[in-house]
């Protein structure tokens, strides 16, 4: 089915349509996961304890709260940060500036 006709038939229904935009939650919650925390590498570095498993999203978001003093795990990255790249000498790109812009999730 096509991307207008989908959203032409949820319209159509508001009780899906709001099943839709409201979204399961833990499913939410495991695409947040998957697309701004790499779960191979932190659990390799030590940050998730050994028990934790892939799918045990709840846990990995209590963990990132915990260590990021956040409230939510949807917290992490909302809002835009500026940060200084340091390149070695030669290697800066022409015409990049001295702090360099990080936007939020949401707004890319």
């Amino acid at each position: 089915m096509n991307k207008q006709k989908a959203n032409k038939e949820a319209v159509s229904k508001p009780e899906l349509y709001t099943v839709l935009s409201a979204g399961d939650k833990l499913e939410l919650l495991k695409n947040f996961l998957t697309e701004h925390f790499d779960f191979k590498e932190l659990k390799k570095a030590g940050f998730y304890k050994k028990e934790i498993k892939k799918t045990d999203y709840k846990e990995q978001a209590e963990r990132i709260c915990v260590f990021f003093g956040y409230k939510t795990v949807y917290e992490y990255n909302f809002k835009t940060t500026y940060a200084h790249i340091s390149y070695v000498d030669g290697h800066r790109p022409e015409g990049e500036p001295f702090l360099t812009e990080f936007k939020a999730w949401h707004e890319s």
